[in-house]
């Protein structure tokens, strides 16, 4: 039996059908973030009152990426394929920003629990909701 496994892998291999990813592992992807009107300390996220310029920040313990900022919106619509991976169990941490040009505001940031494959909503700091995906 173990010989008929190891001959499996290596013409899947060979073949080149194997995934880069192991079986057990989901792709993160964040779909959308939604920030609130202010920071927490009531001032305007920008000069002259205008909107974040929101990007995220995810870190799966061993990389991290970033997307691109989305400019002056309250709610983007990323669909970000990080890229990453991560397996049920782990924990990745997820930062959300508002881009400008001296130093970036932290809108957000939270630990996240991957427990199960699909769609999990989170909401921390100023981020009123941030919709990742496992797959």
């Amino acid at each position: 039996m173990i010989r008929f496994k190891l001959w499996t892998l290596v013409v899947v291999s060979c073949l080149g059908l194997a995934s880069s990813a192991d079986a057990g592992d989901l792709r993160i992807i964040i779909k959308s973030i939604s920030a609130e009107e202010t920071k927490a300390n009531g001032d305007a996220w920008d000069i002259g009152g205008n909107a974040p310029d929101l990007f995220v920040k995810v870190d799966n313990g061993r990389r991290t990426v970033s997307s691109r900022a989305r400019q002056d919106t309250y709610l983007a619509n990323i669909n970000f394929d990080t890229g990453l991976t991560a397996e049920i169990g782990d924990q990745i941490e997820i930062t959300v920003y508002d881009e400008d040009i001296a130093s970036d505001d932290i809108v957000g940031r939270a630990t996240v629990l991957v427990d199960e494959e699909g769609a999990k909503i989170a909401s921390f700091g100023q981020v009123k909701a941030l919709v990742v995906v496992f797959r």
